[in-house]
């Protein structure tokens, strides 16, 4: 259920809106009411809350003045301001805070009840975009996993009926279309062209799609065209890369037009054969590895640039020079990321234990790993793993 918090200094008001609304019924709780800005605070300091709900006038500090204060700390908060005054200023300033609505005292019920409505859909929608953007990063994987090795490790399609629909329609849309004009642009290096070609595969891809859907059809593009590669032009499997690293590229662009020019500067890179990172000359390529190789090898400990460059007989600053220069990140960046998906990984078996996860990627403090790896992954590990 989502949770309410509610501010109002007229006890009656208050009240009333706890007993007749139907919180339930809306998929609601009130988790606090309140007769002050400060009290409020403490609620929004020491608990989750989805919608505030506050009238404008209170001693002390206004509605106005706690939506803000909230807001800062809750960016995604839902606000719904009550009043027994009509004023425009009010209005207008409720408006700026994206106020989902100014009802007015004495309180209709039922204008209540269809903003909440309203703002309950939203969340409902938004929570299964989420649940649909994390079964896309998993189905992904799989079966990048299943392009590349051959072997399927769980079956995630049977596992979410949205996300084989999705492969179904990823498949229909684009799995007869020819990729030799695509394929042959890309080799002459012509922008205008592929771009064209790009717009031709993907036609029968609708703009109001599901993002995850049309993320999904992009990764399939991809696969195809790394067969494509492979079958007619004896180029490794692998050559257009598929990682964690692509399907995050993926999910960051939002539109099919986005994604198409994403694609075409993506897969032009790739086909310079100067640039693709397979093909690439590196002058530190052997020191690098070196320096990665230890880096995994001693992801339980914390181990800082200085112990590698003195194992590796470097100087510390030359060697975190040229790793920024080789990988395009610098050491601290590159091992946080190695430990992160290190994690993601243990953390998929249920036999190991949250805490001694953090200990395997050399992290003493739970709360410190607790919170990179929301950082990188957008959720806890604890939350990870209910999903996983």
């Amino acid at each position: 259920m989502y949770q309410v918090l509610i501010a109002d200094d007229e006890i009656l008001d208050l009240e009333g809106m706890c007993q007749f609304i139907p919180w339930t019924d809306l998929g609601l709780e009130v988790t606090g009411t309140v007769n002050n800005g400060f009290e409020a605070m403490e609620v929004f300091e020491n608990r989750h809350v989805d919608i505030l709900v506050t009238d404008v006038h209170m001693p002390g500090m206004s509605g106005m003045e706690l939506a803000r204060k909230a807001l800062h700390l809750h960016p995604d908060l839902k606000l719904i301001f009550v009043s027994g005054y009509q004023d425009f200023a009010y209005v207008k300033e409720a408006l700026s805070l994206q106020a989902y609505s100014y009802v007015l005292k004495p309180m209709d019920d039922h204008e209540l009840i269809t903003v909440l409505q309203k703002i309950t859909n939203e969340l409902n929608e938004k929570h299964l975009c989420d649940e649909f953007d994390f079964a896309f990063s998993q189905a992904a994987i799989k079966s990048i996993e299943y392009h590349l090795i051959g072997k399927r490790s769980a079956h995630i399609n049977e596992q979410h009926p949205d996300i084989y629909r999705m492969t179904a329609d990823a498949k229909a849309l684009i799995l007869d279309k020819p990729l030799d004009r695509l394929v042959s642009c890309l080799l002459a290096g012509d922008r205008v062209m592929v771009l064209q070609e790009m717009e031709d595969l993907l036609s029968a891809v609708r703009n109001d799609n599901r993002k995850s859907q049309l993320h999904f059809i992009v990764l399939y593009l991809l696969i195809r065209i790394d067969n494509y590669v492979s079958t007619h032009l004896n180029y490794p499997v692998g050559f257009i890369p598929l990682s964690e690293m692509e399907v995050e590229q993926i999910k960051s662009h939002h539109s099919k037009s986005g994604l198409i020019c994403w694609l075409a500067e993506h897969l032009l890179n790739l086909f310079d054969m100067d640039n693709h990172p397979r093909f690439k000359q590196k002058k530190h390529a052997k020191v690098i590895g070196q320096v990665i190789q230890y880096m995994e090898e001693h992801l339980h400990l914390n181990v800082t640039l200085r112990e590698v460059a003195d194992e590796l007989s470097f100087s510390p600053n030359y060697l975190g020079a040229i790793f920024k220069e080789e990988t395009g990140k610098s050491y601290n960046e590159y091992i946080i990321a190695l430990r992160m998906e290190k994690a993601r990984t243990l953390l998929q078996d249920p036999k190991i234990k949250v805490y001694e996860v953090a200990d395997r990627v050399g992290y003493r403090y739970m709360p410190y790993f607790s919170r990179q790896f929301k950082e990188t992954y957008g959720m806890t590990p604890i939350e990870y793993r209910r999903k996983a």
